[in-house]
């Protein structure tokens, strides 16, 4: 459609076969594979030269002379091409990966926010009790969106290798009630954090708090605190790196023992948008208006 008419070469069956439009073209000279008399006459009347190679044994993999060839002459247009580097973190994931559907989770997270993965390693429970643990270098074309993906997976239980982070990023209070920018809010689940190379297990956990790290007498500490009882000077979590929720690895028989709680699986919280509960109220309305308006 984009190509008038006049120029346009149909092939034939034959040539087609022998994949002629996997071609080079470099000035007024084609190379291909294979072309038949006919394609020959036509490409030589509009001034065109065909060069044949013997390509039949890339033809078996599905390539011919276009595939087999890196183009280094044309401009680098900034537009079309990344102007950022790409940011990439390895995660490592442990559970019942494949029985559970851990793995498949984490990649999918990966992809549907725009990352890329790769399996660096994987190793498989022995017995059907046994645990997985795998360790998947995740890529991102920016780091807001490295930030998100890492903020699906940690929710999943995955962690940076220990010998990666070793400290979290902190940032310190200046105004009363007042957290840092991207500071990490926290979730139902049982949180721990890196601080000074060490885990240490977040205590008061609730949702939507600031986490801030000090130290005691009795060593490294971590809170959860609302955002309206932060102080000047408290320290607090931002980003996602160092931050860990730690799932224990559950048995096929274990998982179908009970039903684990998750938020929001009700239809009606208050956490939850309700423009589709209102749509669906509106059309409850709309057809008993409808039946009221037909009845005699």
């Amino acid at each position: 459609m984009r190509v008038p008419a006049e120029k346009r070469i149909a092939l034939e069956e034959p040539d087609a076969i022998n994949f002629a439009c996997n071609a080079v073209n470099i000035n007024s000279i084609v190379v291909m594979n294979k072309a038949s008399d006919s394609l020959k006459q036509r490409l030589a009347e509009v001034g065109f030269e065909i060069v044949e190679t013997p390509l039949t044994e890339f033809l078996k993999a599905g390539g011919a002379a276009k595939c087999l060839t890196l183009r280094v002459t044309e401009p680098v247009l900034d537009y079309v091409h990344a102007n950022e580097p790409v940011e990439s973190r390895t995660i490592r994931i442990e559970g019942h990966l494949l029985d559970a559907g851990i793995m498949n989770q984490a990649l999918d997270l990966v992809v549907e926010n725009g990352g890329s993965f790769k399996v660096l390693n994987f190793n498989l429970g022995v017995e059907r009790q046994s645990p997985s643990s795998a360790e998947v270098r995740v890529s991102a074309p920016s780091h807001e969106r490295m930030e998100d993906i890492m903020t699906e997976l940690i929710g999943i239980g995955a962690v940076p290798p220990p010998q990666e982070i070793c400290d979290v990023n902190t940032e310190v209070v200046t105004q009363d009630g007042v957290a840092p920018d991207d500071f990490y809010v926290t979730t139902i689940y049982p949180t721990e954090v890196r601080v000074n190379c060490e885990w240490v297990k977040v205590q008061n956990q609730r949702m939507d708090a600031a986490i801030v790290v000090g130290q005691t007498a009795e060593g490294l500490t971590g809170c959860c605190k609302l955002l309206r009882d932060l102080k000047t000077g408290d320290r607090v979590i931002v980003g996602v790196e160092g931050i860990r929720n730690p799932r224990k690895p559950e048995s096929r028989e274990q998982r179908n023992s009970h039903q684990e709680f998750t938020f929001m699986s009700g239809g009606v919280s208050s956490e939850r948008r309700v423009e589709l509960v209102v749509e669906q109220i509106a059309w409850e309305l709309r057809k008993i208006r409808d039946r009221v308006v037909k009845s005699p």
